[in-house]
């Protein structure tokens, strides 16, 4: 349905939906279909600032897993009501802001289509701890690559992936 607008407008649709989602901490269920697929007893492949990356399986290919960090009890019950779909007493107001970024961030992921940026599989749930879902790099993140490829041209899309 999308595909039939004009591109400003299919852009502004899809901006919108993202920010609804967001502030609604809300997804579609079609991205709630990922069983868990990471070791968490495990120490994480990466680091970053909000989030830590595994590597994990799913359907037999290697995917990357990176579940942003939950600082306190009620964030995690908020976030495990809203993947378990429970009512909540708490008005969306009140929901906080790391449910609503993850909502967010991952309908903006869903939207890009763009060979130098990997798909977004879905979303996983282990043990109350949410997670984004997407193929593997076998060459490592774009720094790394960058590094080990020093000639590289950089405008050109690489193909990365190894899910296909």
């Amino acid at each position: 349905m999308l595909d039939s607008l004009t591109p400003r407008l299919r852009s502004e649709c899809l901006r919108v939906f993202c920010e609804i989602c967001g502030c609604q901490a809300l997804l579609p269920k079609s991205l709630l279909r990922i069983p868990p697929c990471y070791d968490q007893s495990e120490d994480p492949l990466y680091r970053g600032g909000f989030a830590d990356v595994w590597e994990g399986e799913y359907q037999g290919h290697q995917v990357a897993v990176k579940v942003p960090r939950v600082y306190s009890a009620s964030d995690f019950d908020k976030t495990t009501k809203v993947f378990h779909h429970q009512k909540s007493a708490e008005s969306t107001s009140e929901l906080t802001a790391i449910v609503q970024m993850f909502c967010r961030e991952v309908m903006m992921w869903k939207s890009l289509h763009h060979p130098n940026v990997l798909p977004l599989l879905g979303v996983t749930v282990n043990d109350g701890h949410f997670a984004m879902v997407s193929e593997w790099m076998t060459n490592g993140n774009v720094n790394e690559f960058v590094e080990a490829h020093r000639n590289v041209n950089r405008f050109e899309p690489v193909g990365f992936c190894s899910y296909r």
